[in-house]
Formats: structure tokens, sequence, C-alpha cells
């Protein structure tokens, strides 16, 4: 991976992040951590006008108040001004259909903000839950996070969306 390769941050233009998670604020990758250890925590990158965000201790986000904090983390970053997300699923191997719909109301968010979502690094088992809640289609996904980084532009679907 070049150092240059998330910049275009898939060709959008980007205002500054403001807020309490704003990467001019904290200039490095910072967690955003639950309040139990068995809680997923939220490893959140930087890279230019790009925020990728790592789910750790995150191998299966079941139900309950798990989900809710955890999409309110999320909607967090947008509210904060991090409208361009590569949301990093690496390690995450289960979740329940409350996680796959906090996803999708993510993506609508993040699409009202006039920002962009994508995946990386999905278990085949999660990749297949999309499939069959035909979430697939929603979101862009990459194997890994080189290949969403090297992403030039958007994708048709998304043109289009607009």
């Amino acid at each position: 991976m070049t150092d240059n390769s998330h910049t275009n941050a898939w060709n959008r233009e980007k205002k500054p992040g403001t807020g309490p998670f704003s990467a001019s604020r904290f200039g490095q990758s910072f967690a955003v951590t639950g309040d139990a250890e068995s809680r997923p925590r939220l490893l959140v990158r930087p890279l230019g006008d790009l925020t990728a965000v790592d789910f750790l201790n995150a191998t299966g986000v079941l139900q309950g108040e798990a989900v809710r904090e955890l999409a309110g983390r999320l909607q967090g970053l947008v509210s904060a001004g991090h409208d361009v997300l590569l949301l990093n699923l690496r390690g995450v191997v289960f979740s329940s259909s409350s996680v796959l719909g906090s996803l999708a109301l993510l993506q609508r968010r993040v699409g009202e903000a006039g920002g962009l979502l994508r995946l990386c690094g999905l278990d085949p088992a999660l990749r297949e839950s999309l499939q069959i809640c035909r979430l697939d289609r929603e979101f862009v996904i990459y194997d890994d996070e080189d290949d969403a980084l090297a992403a030039e532009t958007p994708t048709l679907r998304q043109e289009f969306d607009r």
C-alpha cells in the first residue's frame, strides 16, 4: 500500500471534522470503548479524509444493550463529521440481525450526511448473513483494508443513489 492510497477518500470533498471525535482534535488513532470488556471496542484511525474503524473484542455482536451502544458510537462518529467511513470487520465472525439493521441505518445516515461508507474484512459467515438479508446490495464490500484504501471511485450504484 502506498502512503497516498487513502487520500482520495473515494474522490469526495470533505469538510474538516469537528466535535469530540474529530481527527484534528486527536490526530492519531483512538479507541471508543464500552463499559464492559465483553462489549466490542472501536479503534478509530483517521487516514486523511477517511476514517477507518476497527472492531476489537468483537468476535460476535448479538443483541440488546451492546448493539445499541455500538450503533450509538458509530453514529456519533458521523455526527462529529466523520462521514467517509471504512468499517474493518476483520475478526467479527457472527452478529445478530439487530447489528445488520444498525449497519443499514448507519449507511443511510452516512448517505444523508453526504458521506460514503465501505465495509471490509468480512468473515464468510458474516458476508453470507448480509447476502441472506440482501444487504450486500446496499454496501460496497472489499476483501481487506488495502483493497478498500486503493479504491479510486464510488460504485455506480452509489452515484445513482445521490
